[in-house]
């Protein structure tokens, strides 16, 4: 996810800082944390006219199948 050109807040961002991306083709809005320069927290909020957007990976944890998710980094995560 690319953040759009928005404006990161943050009293000492260098420690903690906080930006609002622009809505998605879902109606979804995004809040990034990012704490100590490189640590990245990513919400979602969902309005009430939202689409639900339909997420393959989520759908097979949710129905407890095992699921790995793997990044480029090499970095790997386990459900269930």
């Amino acid at each position: 996810m690319e953040p759009n050109k928005s404006k990161a807040e943050g009293a000492n961002p260098q420690i903690f800082r906080y930006e609002f991306l622009e809505p998605d083709e879902f109606g979804l809005i995004a809040l990034r944390i990012t704490f100590y320069e490189g640590t990245n927290v990513f919400i979602a909020f969902q309005g009430v006219n939202a689409k639900k957007p339909f997420n393959l990976v989520t759908e097979l944890i949710n129905s407890g199948i095992k699921t790995i998710v793997s990044f480029k980094d090499g970095h790997e995560f386990e459900f269930n």
